[in-house]
């Protein structure tokens, strides 16, 4: 299968070529009606794919650039068709001189008379301005040539193509990973999106660490994507491993010298740092390894790495090796240090994959930054004292400093740390009494390991005691039990004591917190409709959009099947108007969903009664209702399909409600303003005719007469059927 691309335009801003506006994406279906254009893009970012569906729309083939150059492919194009030409930059890879192919096509599409034309080009090959200008001398009149990037995927077509064209069964599943592995950009490019998904396989079986993913990657994008750019350079395939280091090379140039980019050769005006002014003494593949797909380019020309945690990985892979051979540590300190001493903001992952590749650095790294390597690195394979280095350096920087990070990371980065060699080390930190912010982060720290790393048998007590120790933060008992419930819950018993505990204050859960997140892993399975009532009261913390509060505002309608929505509604039915106030007013609103969904699904196999008693669920004790216009819109669908069910309904309401003065405001409230049926007027009249006073006579009458007033006589009532009951009356 293949997404629908777009693309957007890049144009002169006042005529400057230097000063380019980027213009909001369209559609590439949209530019048909363009004499001509040119589609740019980085490597494997679809180009080829997109032509062609454009050209079997214009009924035509595309052209490799270079078969039309040499073969005179575009002569045999039938009048008025439009020409693709492909692939433009596997013809300038090669040339000495890369103005001469785009010459001979001008010549050839001048020799057809300037037909419509599109031509595709890597963004790198592109020469910008003097291009553009070459090819506006075939345009006709005043119109210009389109120069179009094509842009990256939308989350919406990574999760089409995994699942139609690579057989991924869970794309989502898929994306969450390649998020936590911090490899979610090469998603958004056809080509590297494809490499991960072969890689990873079918069934999501990602690599087990973190450094063997980037390993993977790099390896993927470092073999070269495209054999005509092999073919034109006249180069066997480079050694995997040479392109690694002459990749790691420049990404370790770019990352210290905070250098944006390179090109093969430095020109005038240019910014880009040229190959020619580099060192190069062990004569590394470095343009080689521009044109692999470890690097992309905006389309000037230059090159930079495709993804910065990409170069890190890269650069401190070769640091590495230089550092085992000869080059002191402390040099290589001095390059990414400021003036305190310490590693600079910007180059953190790169000293964290430092600490990995070289042991020699890694003692020093874990005194220094701790988190950082286990938030940009990859500490899985770190020996247990190394691990429990780390956790000490986490609580000596927690207790010396206020401003250490505190929860500011990505936290699927501990898993690194929950392997069952720390099975001693864990229970000894969760054991203690916390005294410090230290012990509080440390903790921290292990029970998010716990939650997002592999079990470690036996360790179920010692988190429910984390859990009911109220001098453990919150966020440490809240993570604490996320951890219980997912990896180690086996009796069902004590989770309910633990509700129950929690529920009447026995647990202290000042922020419900925990009651949020008991209920979202409970309900439905161990906790029944009936007894959600007794969960509900006003929130704690009128300022914490919490747990708690996005249980009964979202999860607790989507765990609900539906199977289970009668018993729902029907408990809902026993809270009264005041009872809801007391709780929490904010549950109204969530009551319309949970009424729109049980009418649409249930509403045509359930009395006349029990959905009197279901429509009375969003009214407070006003007769006030709170419920979403939205949601109010699907019942008044509903009922307009029923018309003889709106009057029965209505029928009970007048019937409930004989003794109460105000009557009609609560019968049109219970009714949720449902628009009433044409024969409505008619009804009424007869309402009128057996009404058991004259009084209730005279309103029903009057809701007759209403129907006029609103232009609605219809379904057999007449202004003589009025004046008649009038005058009889």
């Amino acid at each position: 299968m293949f997404v629908l691309r777009t693309v957007h335009a890049t144009i002169k801003q006042d005529g400057n070529a230097d000063a380019r506006d980027t213009q909001p994406s369209l559609p590439l279906a949209s530019l048909r009606n363009h004499h001509a254009y040119v589609l740019l893009g980085d490597p494997g970012m679809g180009k080829t794919s997109a032509f062609n569906v454009e050209a079997e729309a214009a009924g035509v083939k595309p052209i490799k650039a270079h078969d039309f150059i040499e073969l005179n492919q575009g002569q045999s194009a039938p009048n008025g068709k439009t020409i693709f030409i492909d692939g433009f930059d596997e013809t300038r890879a090669g040339a000495k001189d890369g103005r001469t192919p785009l010459g001979a096509i001008r010549g050839k599409l001048d020799a057809l008379g300037s037909p419509r034309f599109r031509l595709s080009c890597r963004a790198e090959d592109w020469f910008g301005s003097s291009d553009e200008l070459a090819l506006q001398a075939l345009m006709p009149g005043e119109e210009q040539i389109g120069i179009f990037n094509l842009d990256p995927l939308t989350d919406s077509d990574v999760e089409t193509i995994l699942s139609e064209n690579h057989g991924v069964t869970n794309p989502l599943a898929f994306i969450r990973e390649a998020e936590n592995h911090r490899l979610s950009d090469l998603l958004k490019n056809p080509q590297t999106l494809q490499l991960l998904a072969k890689a990873v396989g079918a069934d999501g079986s990602w690599p087990k660490t973190r450094q063997e993913t980037y390993e993977m990657a790099c390896r993927k994008l470092g073999a070269e994507l495209n054999v005509e750019h092999q073919a034109a350079q006249k180069n066997s395939v480079a050694n995997i491993d040479d392109l690694f280091s002459a990749a790691g090379y420049l990404c370790a140039l770019n990352l210290i010298s905070d250098n944006s980019a390179f090109s093969p050769m430095t020109t005038d005006g240019q910014s880009a740092l040229g190959l020619n002014f580099i060192d190069d003494r062990e004569k590394l593949l470095l343009r080689a390894a521009l044109h692999t797909g470890l690097f992309h380019s905006p389309g000037d020309g230059s090159y930079a790495p495709v993804h910065r945690s990409i170069a890190e990985f890269l650069a401190a892979k070769f640091i590495a090796g230089k550092i085992e051979k000869s080059l002191p540590v402390g040099r290589v300190l001095a390059l990414i240090s400021g003036a305190d001493g310490g590693v600079v903001t910007e180059l953190r992952a790169l000293a964290a994959w430092l600490a990995v590749f070289s042991p020699e650095f890694r003692r020093r790294q874990i005194e220094d930054d701790p988190l950082g390597i286990l938030l940009y690195s990859d500490a899985k394979n770190f020996s247990t004292t190394e691990k429990t280095l780390i956790l000490s350096a986490i609580k000596t920087k927690g207790d010396s400093s206020l401003g250490f990070e505190w929860r500011n990371w990505h936290l699927q980065s501990f898993e690194a740390l929950a392997t069952t060699d720390m099975k001693a080390e864990f229970e000894r930190v969760l054991r203690v009494v916390p005294n410090t912010l230290g012990d509080q982060l440390l903790a921290d720290c292990v029970v998010e390991a716990l939650y997002r790393g592999e079990v470690i048998p036996t360790l179920e007590a010692t988190l429910l005691s984390v859990v009911r120790e109220q001098r453990w933060s919150g966020g440490v008992r809240k993570t604490a039990l996320r951890a219980y419930l997912k990896r180690y819950r086996t009796e069902q018993a004590l989770c309910a004591a633990l509700l129950e505990d929690v529920r009447t204050g026995a647990v202290k859960d000042d922020d419900d917190e925990l009651l949020g997140v008991l209920l979202e892993n409970l309900y439905p399975s161990h906790v029944t409709p009936e007894e959600m009532v007794k969960f509900l009261h006003p929130r704690k913390d009128d300022n914490l959009i919490g747990t708690y509060w996005v249980f009964w505002r979202q999860r607790f309608l989507e765990q609900t099947p539906d199977d289970l929505l009668s018993r729902l509604l029907n408990t809902f039915c026993s809270v009264t108007p005041s009872v809801w106030e007391n709780k929490t007013r904010e549950l109204w609103e969530h009551n319309g969903e949970l009424l729109a969904r049980g009418i649409v699904l249930l509403g045509d196999n359930v009395s006349d009664e029990t959905l009197y008693e279901w429509l009375g669920i969003c009214l407070d004790d006003r007769e006030h209702s709170h419920i979403e216009t939205g949601v109010k819109e699907r019942i008044h669908e509903w009922f307009k399909s029923r018309p003889q069910r709106y009057k029965r309904v209505l029928q009970i309401a007048l019937d409930r409600t004989a003794d109460n003065a105000h009557f009609w405001w609560n019968v049109d409230a219970h009714l949720l303003g449902a628009p009433a049926p044409l024969d409505i007027g008619v009804w009424w009249l007869q309402q009128a005719e057996s009404a058991p006073t004259h009084e209730r006579a005279k309103i029903y009458f009057q809701r007759a007469i209403a129907i006029d007033h609103e232009g609605r006589l219809q379904g057999g009532l007449t202004l003589e059927d009025l004046e008649n009951w009038a005058d009889v009356r």
